[in-house]
């Protein structure tokens, strides 16, 4: 199964009660932008990156496809995504706990499940690194060094790991 995909091949079907309940994110995009602030403290300038993020899908007992758009701080994006994350383990391990019984899941959902976790785990750690050396060349900056460092970990690496054949055909449309 291919996270790129989106969609599980195996349909289940479910009780009216389940399925009226159940939500179906289709999409989801997070487009950067950018503001400036001011420290109260000094009146400095400072930049502000922003996430204006829109999920698309079928929620809850709604009928048809809505869009749920929120803009966010970026700081406040990734300790969404943290929770988020904690949160996952904590549901798969109640999940894993649960399916020791007799009634078991569909292996092809699951490994589905985990493709997605992985990618999102890669691009999670991508990110991180790139702020990492993004702290790393302003804290060269403020210390009076070069504008040019080297980078550890290397940013060009991180962003040709970044692009690849689908991603790039799915941003092309």
């Amino acid at each position: 199964m291919d996270p790129d995909e989106g969609g599980v091949a195996t349909t289940v079907e479910m009780s009216d009660i389940i399925a009226l309940h159940l939500s179906t994110v289709t999409s989801l995009s997070i487009s950067p932008t950018f503001s400036v602030g001011t420290l109260p403290t000094d009146g400095s300038k400072t930049l502000v990156p922003l996430a204006s993020c829109v999920m698309h899908g079928e929620f809850g007992d709604k009928e048809g496809s809505e869009a749920v758009r929120v803009l966010l701080s970026m700081d406040n994006l990734a300790f969404l995504v943290m929770r988020l994350g904690e949160e996952c383990r904590e549901a798969v391990e109640a999940f894993e706990e649960v399916s020791k019984g007799d009634l078991t899941p569909l292996v092809e959902r699951i490994e589905a499940t985990a493709q997605w976790f992985e990618a999102g785990a890669g691009s999670l750690q991508e990110a991180a690194e790139l702020l990492q050396g993004l702290s790393q060349r302003l804290e060269a900056i403020d210390a009076g060094g070069p504008e040019e460092v080297t980078l550890e970990p290397n940013v060009d690496e991180i962003k040709k790991k970044r692009s690849s054949p689908k991603r790039e055909a799915r941003n092309k449309t």
